[in-house]
C-alpha cells in the first residue's frame, strides 16, 4: 500500500534536485538531470569528433532530447496528472464508491511505482541490442570497432535512454489499466456537469495527458529513420512509423472508449427507469379522480420528460475541444519528424 506521498524513483530524484534549487520544477529537472544525457552524448561525440559528421549530430542530438525531457515527463505525470485525475473522478462517482476510487488508485499508483522494471529492462536491452545489431551504422560514424572507448559513453547514453523511456511505456500502461479498472465502478453521468460531458473530461484529461507525454517519444524518429537507411532495414522505417503513431493513438483511444461504452450502458439503464416511471405516471394520470391530483401527477410527469431528454442528449464521448487538439498535436509530432526526415534530412 502506498501513500500519497510515494512516487517513483525518478520522481523522488526530481524532488530532491528542485528542494536544493532556486529554481521551478522544469528548469530543475531538464538543467541537473537532463544534464546527465547531454554530457554522455557531447563526450561520445568528442570523442568521435574526426569523423562525425554534422548530421549525425544533429539527428542524436535530437534523439537525446527525449532522455532530456523524459525524466520530467515522468516527474508531472507522478505529481499532477495521476493525482488529479484521481482527484476529479470522485466527481463522477457516488460516495460510496469514493473508497473504491481510492483503492484503484493505490493499486495503479503501486504499480506504477513498483513494476516499471519489467519494461524498463526489457525495452534497455532491445535498444542495447539495435546497437550492436546495427553496428556497422556506429563504425561508419566514426566508432573504431567494438573495444573502442567511444562505446562507453554511448553505452551509458543508450542504458540511461532505456530506463527512462522504458518508465514512459509503463505510464501508458497503467494509464489504461488505471482508467479501465474504473470504468467497471458503478459511476453517475452527470448531464448538469460543467465540462459538459457528463464528468467524463476527467477521463478524457487524464488519457490525453498521458499520450501528449508519452508523443515526446517522437523526436527520436529521426534517428532511427537515419539507422534503417544505412543498414539495409529501410523497408520497415514506415511500419515503424505506423505501430508508433498507432500506440499514440491507442493509449488515448482505447481508455476512452471503454468509458464511452460504459457510459452509454449506464446511460441506458438509467433511461430504462425513467421510462419506466413515465409509462406508470401515465397510468396514475388516466386513473386519477381529482383534477388537483392530475395537474400536480402532469407536472412531475413534465420533469421526467425532461430529465429523460437531458439524458438523451448529453454527449458521452470525453472529448472536448482542448483534449481533441491535444490529441492533434500528439500525432502531428511524429508525422512532422517523418517528413523532416524525408524531405530535409534525406
Amino acid at each position: 500500500m502506498y501513500t500519497e506521498d510515494e512516487n517513483i524513483w525518478l520522481t523522488r530524484l526530481c524532488k530532491a534536485v528542485i528542494d536544493r534549487s532556486p529554481f521551478g520544477p522544469a528548469p530543475s529537472i531538464l538543467l541537473v538531470i537532463g544534464l546527465v544525457p547531454v554530457l554522455l552524448f557531447l563526450s561520445f561525440c568528442f570523442m568521435i569528433r574526426d569523423s562525425i559528421t554534422l548530421q549525425f549530430f544533429y539527428l542524436w542530438g535530437l534523439g537525446t532530447l527525449v532522455v532530456v525531457i523524459g525524466p520530467y515527463a515522468i516527474y508531472r505525470y507522478d505529481v499532477v496528472v495521476f493525482p488529479n485525475f484521481i482527484e476529479r473522478a470522485k466527481d463522477v462517482t457516488p460516495y460510496e464508491n469514493n473508497r473504491a476510487i481510492k483503492n484503484i488508485s493505490s493499486t495503479y499508483k503501486s504499480f506504477f511505482i513498483n513494476k516499471f522494471y519489467y519494461i524498463s529492462i526489457t525495452w534497455t536491452l532491445i535498444l542495447l541490442t539495435t546497437v550492436f545489431v546495427n553496428f556497422e551504422y556506429f563504425v561508419n560514424a566514426g566508432v573504431d570497432g567494438i573495444t573502442d572507448p567511444a562505446l562507453v559513453p554511448f553505452l551509458m547514453l543508450a542504458v540511461v535512454g532505456g530506463i527512462v523511456t522504458g518508465i514512459g511505456i509503463h505510464m501508458i500502461l497503467t494509464t489504461i489499466l488505471c482508467i479501465q479498472k474504473i470504468g467497471d465502478l458503478n459511476f453517475t453521468v452527470d448531464p448538469l456537469h460543467p465540462d459538459g460531458l457528463g464528468g467524463l473530461s476527467a477521463i478524457g484529461y487524464f488519457a490525453i495527458s498521458s499520450t501528449t507525454l508519452f508523443s515526446i517519444g517522437s523526436l527520436a524518429l529521426p534517428v532511427v529513420f537515419d539507422i534503417a537507411g544505412h543498414t539495409g532495414f529501410g523497408v520497415f522505417v514506415y511500419l515503424i512509423v505506423v505501430i508508433y503513431i498507432g500506440t499514440v493513438i491507442v493509449s488515448f483511444v482505447y481508455p476512452t472508449l471503454y468509458i464511452n461504452r460504459r457510459a452509454k450502458q449506464i446511460r441506458r439503464n438509467l433511461l430504462e427507469d425513467k421510462r419506466e416511471e413515465i409509462y406508470s405516471l401515465r397510468e396514475e394520470i388516466m386513473n386519477a379522480d381529482s383534477t388537483k391530483d392530475i395537474k400536480l401527477l402532469k407536472a412531475k410527469l413534465s420533469t421526467l420528460r425532461d430529465d429523460y431528454d437531458t439524458y438523451a442528449q448529453i454527449n458521452l464521448y470525453p472529448l472536448s475541444p482542448s483534449i481533441l487538439s491535444k490529441l492533434i498535436s500528439s500525432i502531428m509530432l511524429p508525422l512532422f519528424f517523418l517528413m523532416f526526415e524525408t524531405y530535409v534530412v534525406s
